[in-house]
Formats: structure tokens, C-alpha cells, sequence
């Protein structure tokens, strides 16, 4: 019934006031140059915003914030679910060898973990740390993301939940006792590396600063000092835990977070063992005595999850793969995951509250704008550790990197179950036989077809025009990218096993596996040709075919160089560079036609520069910042203090959305507006101002963001400078002015 009378009222107004009501001007443009300050806390971030120096800060708001902002006229709330997970983090390798080489780690024990996590009352933290502001977490899934969870993590079911005597029991079982009552307990007789059965060293706690799990960290010691477990505590930042605990390993436990995707791949890449590395994602599961996987039954079952041919069975092998991981071995210990709530100054209009995530996304950068005029500004709660897109990890280096580098597709910000077109207006997933799989991989394999728009204006490092960006660049990012195995993003392309461009505009990823996720993988970052000489250097190599040139002949060239581009003016027959599982080296030789014998020569670039440093390569941003995504930057602080500035790509494919485009719904312009990769050939589409629009608008009408907290208004509906903060009659006279109107579509 509510539906009806929304829809009912949405009609018409359309009909009836968008022809009485002239639009309100506005004194900006909807899409805004950038600034990004960056700051070294969250309540400095805060205090900024408070004080009118940002427009809105790069993290949630606090109980006591969010009370303070429906106090202050000038300011305006949100809420939403985050897709995000705070932990503590436990250390499960067999040592901790920088600090205690040669002693088995406690933790390494399943009965101890098992005994950390039924000491922690999550519901203490969710109800007293954080004021109610949070959901409890049994598994690194999002509480978005609730169908994904086993059986056993489900509320009321988690066995490790907080139960001291349980804790107790559980110490017992793995030996840990207070054998000489000093109120420290000991390492069990014949522990390896403290056979004497001695006291336990201290646990090494690391505790970051800038949120509540400082807070939920100092609950933690306190828990362990009931327990009789030793801990020496080291707090701070960022800046200093990061080393130590994702680079040296040198932890036990640790107040971790992360921002989880919108499916639970998380499961693969946090915690499977190939992506235990010093500064990869997965510093939990480590090694065991003899320096091999700890949980190789966890590792095939979380290799199910992504290499799954739908959704139907990643789901269900995630729900395998979270009940081993945490319901039986308890990796680490899940926290929560924040019902978020962001404030920002009602001064800037048309903001996106991304389902999930918040206002740190795309579409905000594209639509908010600040009715006072100049730049929306935006303050994190920390400077970047790094901007450099092959090896930044941090949300707060996104923050900057995101607004120059795009990718290839975007999903709805209000349904992230919806894949729309980004510079890539269409895809297609298919097969391909490889006509000589690995050692268990399959022979058909998945195929994968991005067709780009013919507008993706580039600018260089200046903000000057260069061109339109191709499949060619799309191809040199996929190879570049590859070559660093310790890459933030490398996981995206590992299973790439050869490309072919088609033409200028459409590219082909020849996958060395067969996964449904395959279609999100190859996408970021995305560099343009003109640095492959900055980057590569290039070499040559001969070789010899002597009666074994037939078709389907693959060989590895006589180099261990990971090649970037191939090119060979001697090779008269078509073949293609490949990579794959042998190796995960980009220098292997297919032959797809016979081959007459003769001896032939290629010219191959290969990544000679060393991609490390603080922007790319050692190199400054003005060297390497290419830009495809709306904004090219023009300045950067680095530091605490610092920022960064952006104008706006003036050859960006989008134009200027219209204010009045709120569902951000695409239409596939296929018959019956099928989604286009249902579709042979490239589809195109376009945004539409429709009647979604206009109900969105209208559920929200006369609600307010500024006072109390109110669940109703939507912020993407409030885009009118004469009446900020609120929903009213001329936001929707706004949204039905332009009824109708279309924008976005891909050039023919």
C-alpha cells in the first residue's frame, strides 16, 4: 500500500507541478573540482568539518559525532550498513620470529584462539564501545551480506562466543595453565622453544589510535590480564603498526579493519595461502613448523569460492569454507561491522550515500556540489602511505588515486547486486579451449570481452588533451600490471593467460581458468602506452624452429623477462604471448598456424623501472598521472597537513549529470532493455530521469537531513541551494522538470 501511495503522489507531481514550477538556479556546477586534506585522526577530520574547513570527511561518525551533528544547524546525516569489518587479527603462524625466534607461537594453537574469542563480548563493544552503533560479526562477511553466512556464525548459534569459562576450558585443552600460581600462566611441558614450561612471554598486542578500536583494543588487554596471558602493548597509528604487522609479521594480535567488497571474495584473497606474503592481504593463516600452508583444506575450499562457476555455488562454498575458518579453526575474531551514520555540511548538495559504503564513491564525485561555490572538499582521517596504483593498500590512498584512475565497470551505488557500464560500455563471458591445459586446469576456460566506449578522453599529468584512450592501453595495463607478483592488484590479473585486441575499442582476456568473478577482474589500474617507455626498456631475442612449427606449438622464449609488448616483423605467422600457472611469467610462444622453419627475431618492453616508491616508480605524479577518470590532479602535499587538488577531466566520457538523476538506473537500449552482456555485439544505453526517479524523490519529500537522524531522507534527492537540508517541493519540481531527460550514452 506505502508503494502505491508513493507512486501515486510521484505521478502527480510529475504531471501536474513540473510545468508550474520554474527550476531553481543553482550557483555551481553539480560536478565540482576537488579538494582532498588529508589529516592524521579521526577527530581531526572531524573538527575539521565542524569547523567548515572540509565538506565532508572520509569516515563515519562516531555516537557522540553524530549527536553533536544533529545539534549543528549547518550540518546534515546519513546512515547506512557498511560493507566493512573490524577484527582483531590473530597471528596464526608457528613463530613470531623476529621477537620470539625458535618458540612456537601460542597462537598457532586452535584451542587458544578459540579461548581469545569466547573472552571477548562483542555485544559489550557493539552496546558500550560504540553506543549501539554497530553490528556483531561472527565471520568476515558484511551484515549486508547475512545470506552468505554458515549456519554455525549465525547470532545465537557461534560456539566461540563470549563465555569466560568456556575461555578457561579451552586454555586447558591447549595446555596453557597457571602451573606455579604467580597469575601468569605457562607454556605447557614440552611447548617447542620453552620445554621448561615457563612462563608465557608477553603476547605482542599492537593497538591502532585513530577510531574505537583503540578502545576495543584496551577491552582486550583487559580481558587477557582476567585470563592470566602476558601481553606487552604497542598503540599507535597507521603509520607505525603497519610495518610491523603486514610487512615483519611481528604481532599476535592485532585491532584490524577493512573495507570488504560487495561479494565475500574476501574469503579467497584474505585468507588463502598464496596471498601470504610480507604486505599482502593475507597476514593471518601463515606457516606451520615445516614452513608449509597452515590450513590447506581451508585453501581448496576458499578456491571454490572464486573459481565457481555462479553464484549459487560461490555462495555455498563460502558458507564451507567461513564455518572451517571460523567456526572450527577461528582465524582471527570478526568485531563488527558499523551501521554507519556520515555527516557532512549541508552546503554541499546532490550527495550519494552509496548502499554499503557511504559517500566515498564515483557517483558522489560526479554529482555533489557545493552551493557556496569552488571545490567540494573532502578530509581523511589520514595521509596516504602511498599513491602509487600498483602497490597502495590503503582506503585513505583511493581516496586520491580513485579520483584519476577509473575502471571499466561501475555497479548502482543504491543495488550493488546491478553491474552497469563504466569507460567499458559493454562485456560479454564466454569460453575457450586451451588446446594444452596445465596440470588440473580445465581445458575450457572462460573468455572474456570488453567493449569500451569511443569517447574515453585522456589527459595528461597537465590536464591537457591527448587522445581517446584505446584497447591497446587496456591491453599494456593488463601486461604491466602482471609483472609484480607483490601488487595490490595483481589478483585481478593472475589468471590472465593471453589477450587479443580486436580493434581500437574492443579487447579479449583469454582467462587460464574458469571463474564466474573473471567478468570484474582485469579493470584496475588502467595505464596509457604513452609510459611504456618510461616504464620498459626493450631488449630482442632470436630463435630457431626446426621442424617443430606446427599449429598449437607453444615454447618459452629464451628469456625469464616478464614481457610487456611483443612485436616481430620476421614472424609470418599469427601467434600470441602468453602467460599462466606454469609459471605466472608472460613470455611463452603459441604458434596458432604452421610455422615454416627459420630462425626469427621479436622485440619485446619489458617493466625495467622499478615500480616502487611513493607515487610510481620513484617518479613524481607529474610524470606517470594519466588521466581517464573525471579529475587530473594539479597539486600534492604529502603528509599529515598535506592534500591534494583536482580540477575536472574537460574530455571525461560522462557529461555533467543533471540534477535530477537520483536512482542512477542504466537502461540497456537492447530489446526489452536486457542487460547488454545477455546480448551479442556492443550495447549501448543510457541514464534516464523516469518515474524511479521521481519516486525516490517523493518518498523522501519533507523529510529532513539536518536535526535528529531520520532514516526517510535522501540525500541524493536533496539538490535544490535555496532549501539545503531538506527534501522539498522544489528538489522534486528539480527531478520532474527534467522528466524524461536522457544522458550517457556511448557514441555510436
Amino acid at each position: 500500500m506505502k508503494k502505491t501511495a508513493v507512486l501515486t503522489i510521484a505521478v502527480l507531481v510529475a504531471l501536474l507541478l513540473a510545468s508550474a514550477y520554474a527550476f531553481a538556479p543553482v550557483k555551481a556546477s553539480p560536478r565540482s573540482d576537488v579538494d582532498i586534506k588529508f589529516y592524521g585522526s579521526h577527530e581531526a577530520a572531524y573538527a575539521a568539518l565542524v569547523a567548515g574547513d572540509v565538506d565532508f570527511i572520509q569516515w563515519s561518525l562516531t555516537y557522540e559525532q553524530r549527536l553533536a551533528v544533529e545539534d549543528d544547524p549547518d550540518l546534515a546525516v546519513a546512515g547506512y550498513c557498511e560493507n566493512g569489518m573490524m577484527e582483531f587479527d590473530l597471528n596464526n603462524n608457528y613463530t613470531v620470529p623476529m621477537t620470539y625466534p625458535g618458540v612456537r607461537n601460542p597462537l598457532n594453537d586452535m584451542h587458544f584462539r578459540r579461548a581469545l574469542s569466547c573472552a571477548v563480548d562483542k555485544n559489550y563493544i557493539v552496546d558500550t564501545i560504540l553506543m549501539g552503533a554497530a553490528g556483531v560479526l561472527n565471520v568476515p562477511i558484511p551484515l549486508n551480506s547475512m545470506d552468505w553466512w554458515p549456519d554455525c556464525a549465525l547470532p545465537g548459534a557461534y560456539e566461540w562466543s563470549y563465555n569466560m569459562t568456556k575461555a578457561e576450558e579451552e586454555l586447558a585443552l591447549a595446555g596453557f595453565v597457571d602451573t606455579d600460581d604467580d597469575g601468569i600462566r605457562n607454556y605447557p611441558s614440552g611447548w617447542p622453544g620453552a620445554e621448561d614450561g615457563r612462563n608465557m612471554d608477553p603476547l605482542i598486542l599492537c593497538i591502532r589510535t585513530e577510531d574505537k578500536r583503540y578502545d576495543a583494543g584496551q577491552y582486550l588487554a583487559g580481558q587477557l590480564d582476567l585470563l592470566g596471558i602476558p601481553y606487552t602493548k604497542i598503540e599507535g597509528t597507521s603509520d607505525v603498526l603497519f610495518p610491523q604487522v603486514m610487512g615483519d609479521r611481528n604481532y599476535h594480535i592485532y585491532t584490524g579493519g577493512w573495507s570488504l567488497g560487495r561479494y565475500p571474495t574476501f574469503l579467497y584473497s584474505g585468507f588463502h595461502s598464496d596471498f601470504y606474503y610480507p604486505y599482502g592481504p593475507n597476514y593471518v593463516t601463515g606457516m606451520n613448523a615445516s614452513n608449509l600452508p597452515n590450513y590447506p583444506d581451508y585453501d581448496e575450499l576458499a578456491r571454490q569460492v572464486y573459481y565457481t562457476d555462479s553464484l549459487e555455488s560461490a555462495k555455498a562454498a563460502a558458507k564451507e569454507a567461513a564455518a572451517l575458518g571460523w567456526c572450527h579453526y577461528v582465524f582471527n575474531i570478526p568485531l563488527w561491522s558499523y551501521k554507519s551514520y556520515v555527516g557532512w555540511r549541508k552546503t554541499m548538495a546532490g550527495v550519494i550515500n552509496e548502499f554499503g559504503y557511504g559517500y566515498d564513491n564515483a557517483y558522489q564525485f560526479m554529482n555533489a556540489y557545493n552551493t557556496l561555490g569552488g571545490p567540494i572538499r573532502m578530509g581523511t582521517i589520514s595521509a596516504p602511505k602511498a599513491l602509487n596504483p600498483i602497490y597502495s593498500q590503503w582506503y585513505y590512498d583511493y581516496a586520491v588515486l580513485d579520483r584519476v584512475f577509473t575502471s571499466l565497470m561501475n555497479v548502482n551505488p543504491y543495488d550493488l547486486s546491478i553491474d552497469q557500464p563504466g569507460a567499458a560500455q559493454d562485456w560479454e563471458v564466454s569460453t575457450w579451449v586451451d588446446p594444452d591445459p596445465g596440470p588440473g586446469e580445465p581445458s575450457e576456460k572462460t573468455l572474456l570481452t570488453y567493449y569500451l566506449r569511443k569517447d574515453i578522453g585522456m589527459v595528461d599529468p597537465s590536464g591537457t588533451p591527448v587522445r581517446n584512450f584505446t584497447a591497446y592501453d587496456v591491453e599494456f595495463s593488463c601486461w604491466y600490471t602482471y609483472s609484480f607478483d607483490d601488487g595490490w592488484n595483481w589478483a585481478d590479473y593472475q589468471d590472465v593467460h593471453h589477450t587479443e585486441v580486436v580493434d581500437d575499442y574492443t579487447i579479449k582476456f583469454y582467462f587460464d581458468d574458469a571463474s564466474y568473478w573473471f567478468y570484474t577482474s582485469p579493470q584496475y589500474p588502467l595505464f596509457p602506452t604513452e609510459l611504456l617507455d618510461t616504464l620498459c626498456g626493450t631488449s630482442s631475442v632470436s630463435f630457431t624452429i626446426a621442424g617443430n612449427g606446427t599449429a598449437g606449438t607453444h615454447f618459452k622464449l629464451p628469456t625469464s623477462d616478464q614481457i610487456v609488448k611483443i612485436e616481430s616483423e620476421d614472424i609470418p605467422v599469427d601467434f600470441y604471448i602468453y602467460g599462466g600457472y606454469e609459471d605466472y611469467e608472460h613470455n611463452w610462444i603459441m604458434l596458432e598456424e604452421d610455422c615454416p622453419d627459420g630462425t626469427y627475431t621479436i622485440t619485446y618492453w619489458t617493466p625495467d623501472v622499478d615500480p616502487h616508491g611513493y607515487y610510481l616508480a620513484g617518479l613524481d605524479w607529474t610524470d606517470t598521472w594519466y588521466s581517464i577518470g573525471p579529475f587530473y590532479a594539479i597539486e600534492i602535499v604529502p603528509g599529515v597537513g598535506g592534500y591534494a587538488k583536482f580540477n575536472r577531466n574537460p574530455v571525461y566520457w560522462w557529461e555533467t549529470p543533471p540534477l535530477g538523476e537520483t536512482d542512477w538506473r542504466w537502461v540497456w537500449d537492447t530489446p526489452g532493455h536486457a542487460p547488454g552482456w545477455t546480448v551479442p555485439g556492443p550495447d549501448g544505453g543510457y541514464f534516464e530521469i523516469s518515474i524511479y526517479d521521481v519516486v525516490k524523490a517523493t518518498a523522501s519529500y519533507c523529510h529532513y537531513g539536518t536535526g535528529p537522524y531520520d532514516p526517510v531522507y535522501f540525500p541524493g534527492a536533496d539538490l535544490d541551494s535555496s532549501d539545503l537540508g531538506h527534501v522539498g517541493i522544489y528538489d522534486v519540481v528539480s527531478i520532474t522538470g527534467k522528466y524524461g531527460m536522457t544522458w550517457g550514452s556511448p557514441p555510436p
